[in-house]
């Protein structure tokens, strides 16, 4: 059985076993690091020895000082979160009409200068939405599509994201420009 630990709990310096014989610490095993966790196999014959579940923000405001990088970090990202809460499309009253029979949406990218990034949708090149856009947005992606969907219904034929929106909207996901992929053939089978 692995051996889980929270991030910090002192995994980088207890010595674990596996029953093969081998030991060392976390980081002498075959380490791969996960969206949620990291994980530790023993070198020798690939068992998971252990686990490693990365911090919460509370953890991080508990055991990190002040002048932490590390808990910089985690307070923009809670400041963004709470920005797209405040700023972010949460309903059909939120968009403007478009009188256009038919027509598709453009999602697309920009920073302002200041180190903000946004989300904006376009309709024929003009701006009709933003909120803040982050890094693997996929999954808001398609949040976004299925709240354009309920408001303009079967006249909206595509959400498209533009070239300049691709590298934050995938990030360093393998999977998420196929699950795009298959979102928009499913909910949009006329797009182009």
């Amino acid at each position: 059985m692995a051996r889980h630990f929270n991030y910090y709990d002192p995994w980088r310096t207890e010595l674990l076993y596996c029953n093969c014989g081998w030991s060392g610490t976390f980081e002498q095993g075959l380490v791969e690091a996960h969206s949620s966790l990291m994980d530790s196999e023993c070198p020798r014959c690939s068992t998971l020895i252990a686990l490693v579940l990365y911090p919460t923000a509370e953890e991080i405001e508990q055991h990190e000082p002040d002048s932490s990088g590390f808990k910089q970090r985690v307070r923009q990202a809670g400041r963004r979160l709470e920005a797209l809460r405040t700023l972010g499309l949460k309903s059909t009253e939120q968009l403007p009409e478009v009188s256009a029979r038919e027509f598709f949406l453009e999602w697309d990218f920009e920073t302002d200068g200041l180190d903000d990034k946004w989300t904006v949708l376009r309709h024929a090149g003009g701006e009709i939405f933003r909120e803040p856009a982050f890094w693997e947005g996929w999954q808001r992606y398609m949040e976004v599509a299925a709240i354009c969907q309920q408001k303009y219904a079967f006249r909206l034929k595509d959400l498209r994201p533009t070239e300049r929106s691709l590298l934050y909207l995938l990030g360093d996901s393998l999977s998420a420009a196929g699950k795009i992929a298959e979102f928009r053939r499913i909910n949009f089978p006329d797009s182009k």
